[in-house]
């Protein structure tokens, strides 16, 4: 509370964006954030569980991914939720680098998006459209955060604004390719690489 700043609420879109693949039918829904926990992470992740939870679906931890927000974080991911025995049909990733470190991923192993897996990430610079299939995501705009942070700031050392900054925006939720209906049998990939389509249980 003493810092001054610029920050985004992304619980509520977040929470639509799992409603999103539930609403597809979805019930192995994974969520991957960096490893490092800050505001933003842990509020995408409560949404993540909060509304889980809320559909009757028993929260499960394995699903539940921390790596680095990078490339390889994101391609770790997908490698790790795809090879267990019942695989996710959709990943939220909480990061954009990580998500597209994930669709990167999904075309090397020859995953269909979203045929196979069905993608939500977050983005903060048109990422979700320099992407195939365009990114279904959770967006904020981090390029009026930065004007009205610039703007509070260069009036401050102007000794022309005496009020603290303390500014909470909003993200919106835009659905574009990469979801889809669940599989309706899930592709399990082993470490060699082989591919094997796997029963989801009820």
């Amino acid at each position: 509370p003493r810092i001054n700043c610029v920050f985004t609420d992304s619980g509520p879109e977040s929470r639509r964006a799992v409603e999103h693949l539930l609403q597809l039918g979805h019930r192995r829904i994974a969520f991957a954030m960096n490893h490092i926990r800050d505001r933003d992470h842990t509020d995408r992740h409560d949404a993540y569980k909060a509304t889980i939870e809320s559909a009757g679906i028993k929260y499960d931890p394995e699903l539940v991914i921390s790596v680095p927000a990078d490339l390889a974080g994101g391609k770790a991911a997908l490698n790790r939720l795809m090879s267990m025995s019942v695989p996710a049909t959709a990943v939220y990733y909480a990061d954009p680098l990580a998500c597209m470190g994930a669709i990167t991923r999904a075309h090397e192993i020859g995953l269909q998006i979203p045929d196979d897996i069905s993608i939500v990430g977050f983005d903060d610079a048109d990422l979700r459209f320099r992407v195939w299939p365009a990114l279904t995501a959770v967006c904020q705009n981090a390029n009026q955060m930065g004007f009205e942070a610039a703007l509070w700031l260069t009036r401050k050392v102007a000794g022309v604004e005496n009020q603290p900054l303390h500014k909470k925006t909003s993200t919106f939720f835009e659905v574009h390719g990469t979801t889809g209906l669940p599989p309706k049998k899930p592709t399990r990939i082993l470490p060699d690489g082989s591919r094997l389509a796997v029963v989801q249980p009820e």
